[in-house]
Parts: structure tokens; sequence; C-alpha cells
């Protein structure tokens, strides 16, 4: 009798992953990437920019003809967002019917790896079963953690692209930026080109030393490939010139999303898009990619998701991308001489701190709406109380209480952190649906 999917859902995250799960990963996935051989993987890792650059690849390669499988990570309502085929995510039914066959799978090979399966590994291990019966053309498959060890690492990808490195899950990748550094570059395979964005130099030289020692090419943003002449538009947009010097390319473009930060990583998608489409003999459409790529959209990225209040969610949750985000609210025409409110909430176990003192220091000027949410490590009022200010740093019981103090006023509410609290703010004002 097939299992309901909420059901599935609840033994998912109840996995505890055990020792030696890259092992288990390799040992569990081998013979289904033996019947992908003829798939193109591109894998990307970076602390930021992970999704953002599978969501322009993904529209780019699925605009010119190709079959595309996605996989990405985090989900804002459901997990059934994560595995992708040709731009639709997989029903809740087909996500049963699939974890029953990776369970038998599972059980009839590998028993005794069965009990040692966390939530990403079954996901991942899902994926590649799912990918076995589309077989896409390409599947994008975006790194959990780190990249080294990481679950979807057992792949041999056609390309990688490593978006951004910053501080981010110390605890698990190491508390320097070489540390972070390593655990990225480690997707890096023998000959296999990598597509590397901004980074700070002691991350950059770990990247190149490593693709060095891999004879893998290492290709720039800002080196190889360029972006020139980057301009904010009314809209809140940014138009740019990306010039390929590889692919002999230059076109004048706007990036849909917002955020400067954006652009960088539509250079990334572009650059490698390019590659692929080289390498598979296929001819880019110049004149339409304007209209291609203003198609992409991808939820929770510096998303507008209300009028009244006029109100954006981000999923800027350590200090780099809350930067990257300060810098669109200061500089973006879109926000200039506009009464604005930072909202924010995070898991206790993130640096929510760091984030805070960051804002204070840099910052002041600007009013911040502390709150928290549906989940019992969310922030609360006892541990931001060092930050309280009369007029300045106010803390609220929920985003209704945020909303409702704010929704007929001209103020603009920049709700950021956790991507379950901006989850939980979409679902307040755009409902359930992606």
């Amino acid at each position: 009798m097939s299992q309901s999917f909420n059901t599935i859902v609840e033994k998912l995250y109840a996995a505890k992953s055990g020792q030696q799960k890259f092992e288990r990963m390799q040992r569990i996935t081998k013979t289904l990437l033996k019947e992908l051989q003829e798939v193109s993987f591109v894998h990307i890792a970076g602390t930021n920019g992970k999704g953002s650059t599978s969501a322009f690849l993904d529209r780019l390669l699925l605009d010119h003809g190709f079959s595309v499988g996605l996989f990405t990570s985090p989900h804002l309502y459901s997990v059934t967002e994560r595995l992708k085929y040709n731009d639709e995510q997989i029903t809740e039914s087909d996500f049963v019917t699939l974890y029953e066959k990776t369970y038998r799978m599972v059980a009839e090979c590998f028993p005794n790896d069965l009990d040692h399966l966390g939530f990403f590994e079954w996901l991942t291990v899902m994926n590649f079963v799912f990918l076995t019966e589309m077989r896409p053309d390409v599947a994008i498959l975006e790194v959990g953690i780190g990249g080294l060890r990481d679950s979807t690492n057992v792949i041999d990808p056609d390309v990688t692209i490593i978006t951004t490195v910053g501080l981010d899950h110390q605890k698990m990748l190491g508390n320097t930026i070489d540390e972070i550094a390593m655990q990225k570059a480690g997707i890096i395979k023998s000959r296999k080109p990598v597509y590397v964005g901004r980074m700070p130099e002691d991350a950059l030289y770990t990247v190149e030393m490593t693709g060095q020692a891999y004879n893998a090419p290492v290709y720039l943003l800002d080196r190889e490939f360029k972006v020139k002449n980057v301009t904010d538009v009314d809209s809140g947009l940014t138009s740019f010139d990306f010039i390929n010097a590889q692919a002999n390319s230059h076109y004048h473009l706007t990036c849909p999303l917002i955020g400067r930060y954006q652009v960088d990583n539509l250079a990334l998608a572009l650059a490698c898009f390019e590659y692929l489409m080289a390498k598979k003999h296929h001819h880019v459409l110049e004149k339409r990619l304007p209209e291609i790529l203003m198609h992409t959209s991808w939820p929770g990225r510096f998303e507008k998701v209300s009028t009244y209040p006029v109100t954006y969610i981000d999923s800027a949750h350590n200090v780099a991308a809350v930067a990257h985000l300060m810098l669109t609210v200061t500089q973006n025409p879109a926000f200039k001489s506009k009464s604005i409110v930072l909202v924010f909430s995070a898991l206790t176990r993130k640096n929510y701190a760091e984030m805070l003192d960051f804002l204070r220091q840099k910052y002041p000027e600007y009013p911040i709406a502390l709150t928290s949410f549906d989940d019992s490590h969310s922030l609360t009022k006892y541990l931001v109380t060092k930050w309280l200010q009369p007029n300045n740093v106010t803390f609220y019981p929920s985003i209704k209480a945020v909303l409702s103090k704010y929704r007929e006023t001209d103020t603009q509410l920049i709700c950021f952190g956790s991507i379950y609290f901006i989850s939980e703010v979409r679902l307040a004002l755009v409902g359930p649906t992606i």
C-alpha cells in the first residue's frame, strides 16, 4: 500500500545520517550514474548565488531546446520544489512513487545502508533515480553544503561553477575563507572547466591551485569573461554588457532579478551556457537572449511579494549576502528616497549576532524590525535584547504584527534572513504557490 506524501516527508526529516556518508553515497549511486553517462552534468557550488545561477542556466538551456533536470536546495514551501524536469517540479504523487522505488532499490542492493541515509542523502539518491527515468540532456546539480564531501559530489560533470566563497556553515566547512574555499573547490574534476565568480584573493588562490592540480581550466569572471557598463534602471533591474573572449561574444542584456550581484550570477550562467553550446555544436540564439532571460524567476531572491505595504523578501542569511542586499537597498534607484524598514529573522544556529552587528555598524540609519517565525529554533526577544533601541530596533512577535504595523503606510519592507522566515512571509502575502 502506498504511503502518503506527508508521511514520507516526515520520514525524510527524521532520517539521520551515519558515518562515512560520502563513501556510502559513492557505493549507492555507482550503478545509477552508469545509466546517466549520456547526461551532461553541471555541478554548482558556492556560499551564495547557487540557486540564481542554476535558474539562469536552466532557462537558457530550456529555451534552446534542451531537456533539463534541476536539483536545488533548500525549498520555500515543499520538498517537491527541489526536483524539477523541464521547469516543472515533481508532483506529490510522483514524489511518493519515486521515494518508494528508491527505498526498494536501497533495501535490496544496500540493506546495511538503509538506516544510515540522512535527509539530503535520500533526496540526492532520489534525484539520480529521477534522472534515470527522465533522461534529460543536461542535469544541473546544486551542492548542498560545501562541495568536497557533499552528497552530490559523486558525479563527473561536464563543467563546474563556483559562485562565491564566504563565511557560512563554519562548523562543517572550517573557520577561515581558505578552509571553506578548499571545500568548494572539491567539486573540480580532472580536465573539466570551472567557471568562477568574485571571491577573496585567498579563496581564489585555493580554487586556481586546485584547478591546476587537476588540469582543469579555470575561467574567472572579469578575466576570461567580463561584465561592463553595469547600470541600474528605474525598474530596479540592472543592464550590462557581457563579453566572453572564449566564445567571442558580446551581448547587451538586462538582468531579470534585482541586485547587481545577480549580474555576476547571470554572467557565470552565460559563460557556462556558451561552453555547453559549443561542446554540443549548438547555435546560440543571440537575438532572443534578452527575451529568454526576462522569463527567469527565482522566488525568494529579492522578490516583490506585496504592494500594501510594499514588501520584498530575500534569503540573505550570512554577512556576505546581507552586505549585497544592503548595497541594493542603498544604491538601486527603486529604493532611493523611500522610507524603508529592514525586517529580519533567523535560526538561532546561524550567526545572527554578526549580521545584526554589521547592520548596526554600517547602516545605523535604517530601522530594523526583528521578529520570530514558526520554528522552535527561531529568534526570540530575549536573544536579541542587546540590539533593541527605542524608535530604531524593535521586536515584533510575528510577521503578521509587522505587516499590520506598516500596512497603511508608505514604508517599504525588506524582509530577509532564514529561508524558513521568508517562506512564512511569502505564504502570508502570496499564498502557497511558486
